[in-house]
């Protein structure tokens, strides 16, 4: 059993799914788990985040009320002033550098980067934050400063947002489980734990 999760940094109902994701990691520690960057916002949809903030800053309250997470008024503060640069590239080449070389801990960096962006404001675009969560998880940093602007650490991460694709999601979050070869979608947009657990116990039985 696999559970493959799609995910984007950015995506602000990834955030509000987190907690039902680890809480299902949590059920079944034995089981596989991958993360897979969807590459949500990337080529024209790149650019200062002012070009969404209205639409993000209408959309918090519904997503607090559902979820139950807080955005922190950092975050709330960046989307006002509309200047910070948003790419899902930057961070899912960090993700994909953690996967490849610490696969443990990817779920970890992916909890740390919305915490940093979606609490904290900070700037998933540049490799400054990046370093700050490698120290802060113990991951070399000398290693992110070789690689992040690497070939291969693009390559990986479009072979995420690839095989995203190539799955047919087409928003995020989304969870799947693989049993053997077959592929069940447990997940498709913010569901609860409760919700997720009973979907994945049926496609278990």
């Amino acid at each position: 059993m696999k559970i493959l999760y799609f995910y984007d940094p950015l995506c602000g109902w990834c955030f509000a799914f987190a907690g039902a994701v680890k809480q299902l990691k949590e059920k079944y520690p034995d089981w596989d788990f991958e993360i897979i960057s969807g590459g949500m916002v990337r080529g024209v949809n790149e650019g200062p985040i002012g070009n969404m903030s209205s639409y993000i800053l209408s959309a918090l309250p519904r997503v607090e009320e559902m979820s139950g997470v807080k955005f922190g008024a950092a975050y709330r503060e960046v989307l006002k002033d509309g200047t910070q640069n948003t790419s899902s590239v930057p961070p899912s080449k960090a993700l994909a550098i953690v996967k490849k070389h610490f696969p443990e801990q990817q779920y970890s960096y992916a909890e740390a980067m919305q915490q940093a962006y979606y609490i904290e404001g900070q700037d998933l675009t540049s490799i400054e934050t990046h370093k700050k969560l490698f120290a802060d998880l113990g991951l070399p940093v000398e290693l992110l400063e070789n690689e992040f602007d690497s070939e291969e650490a693009m390559k990986l991460a479009l072979e995420d947002f690839q095989f995203s694709a190539n799955c047919g999601i087409t928003g995020y979050p989304a969870l799947v489980i693989q049993k053997g070869e077959e592929y069940f979608l447990a997940a498709k947009g913010y569901t609860s734990f409760e919700q997720l657990a009973n979907v994945v116990d049926r496609i278990i039985e």
